[in-house]
């Protein structure tokens, strides 16, 4: 028997396929979600272990940073001579930081005999001659590979070798600091000392910097223990051809722990003898002297105290017939004690001293030092 469109068996099968076919549509729906939420699953899971290795790797960077900080080295520029402005930037670099390795170069005919305590190597550049400038700093930057700091002092020698050391080794300097925050933040005076600016020393290594030695304690000095000698690296396009040098048995103005100074009142190089006697009362100090008493021919060049002369911060500073121009004042204002004598009671050098005699200079000085020596 034929089967027809009315058969409930066919009915049958057609509701069959329709229940079938929305079952199939169900569990694709659910298949599809079931794999969009697995995918979500899984990329939170990603995203929760990539965190997990970005903290570890933060981590390990910070560790390393601070290790690199700890074994960070500096290399100490010594300046020819006495070796008082080295003992200050021993001191300047410590409080950079404490943990650095301590190491020196010295450019000269002679080596030295002693240095700052505290430094580990020695390195000394012979040379034939009295160096050039040019030399002392090709010598440094032979030396200076591999060091994160170089540090000199903000000297006449200082002033003239780093600026072309920074040439070198391609850095930007920081000048003339006198004090220190912390190791990446420094102080240094701006306008003759009237301001002063909070610098922020920059991560390109190496730092190259100067320090004011007058601003920093000194360390002592121990005999060098640890020396490498090599030959010096002659800078041919300039030739040392002479100097100059005034000798004294005075202390070096800026070693000194007391100086006195004459301006314009003194009248002429002669009376420059008044001084000297104070001086010498005082317990044998250093004579200097402003710029307008060694422009008018009074004393030589050597003797100028202030910014375009040497920095002095003595323990007692005696100004005497000194107005005190900014540039004067510049160089002195950081003495312990400051005592001044001008017959101007308006004169600025009063502003910074810390006693002041206002008369004649001639009866005054005089009259200081035979109450000094009784």
């Amino acid at each position: 028997m034929s089967r027809t469109d009315d058969d409930p068996k066919s009915i049958l099968d057609e509701k069959h396929k329709k229940l079938l076919l929305r079952f199939s549509f169900a569990l694709r729906w659910l298949s599809s979600k079931a794999i969009f939420h697995s995918f979500c699953f899984l990329k939170a899971m990603m995203s929760l272990t990539m965190l997990k290795h970005g903290a570890r790797l933060l981590s390990g960077l910070q560790q390393a940073q601070k290790q690199s900080v700890c074994w960070a080295s500096t290399l100490i520029v010594a300046d020819p001579g006495p070796s008082a402005p080295a003992c200050a930037a021993v001191t300047a670099a410590k409080q950079l930081n404490a943990d650095d390795t301590i190491d020196l170069v010295f450019v000269g005919t002679q080596a030295p005999q002693e240095v700052p305590s505290g430094v580990n190597s020695v390195f000394f550049y012979k040379s034939a001659e009295t160096p050039t400038a040019e030399t002392v700093a090709a010598c440094v930057a032979d030396a200076a590979s591999g060091y994160d700091r170089i540090i000199g002092t903000s000297t006449k020698f200082g002033a003239t070798v780093l600026p072309r050391l920074a040439a070198l080794v391609n850095a930007s300097p920081v000048t003339d600091i006198t004090s220190v925050i912390d190791s990446s933040t420094v102080m240094r005076p701006l306008y003759a000392g009237n301001a002063l600016a909070k610098i922020q020393i920059g991560s390109e290594l190496p730092q190259v910097l100067s320090f004011r030695p007058t601003s920093f304690d000194k360390v002592p000095t121990e005999a060098v223990k640890n020396m490498t000698e090599k030959p010096a690296i002659v800078f041919e396009g300039s030739k040392w051809e002479g100097e100059n040098v005034s000798k004294s048995e005075r202390p070096d103005l800026q070693s000194a722990a007391v100086v006195v100074s004459g301006g314009r009142g003194m009248g002429s190089g002669e009376n420059f003898s008044l001084l000297e006697e104070l001086a010498d009362a005082l317990g044998g100090g250093a004579v200097g002297a402003s710029r307008a008493a060694v422009d008018a021919g009074m004393v030589p060049n050597d003797m100028q105290v202030g910014q375009t002369g040497k920095v002095v911060a003595p323990k007692l500073y005696v100004a005497v017939g000194i107005s005190g121009a900014i540039q004067h004042l510049s160089g002195m204002k950081d003495s312990k004690t400051i005592v001044a004598i001008n017959k101007d009671p308006e004169a600025p050098i009063f502003q910074v001293a810390d006693y002041g005699l206002v008369g004649d200079l001639f009866t005054i000085v005089p009259e200081m030092t035979q109450k000094v020596k009784s």
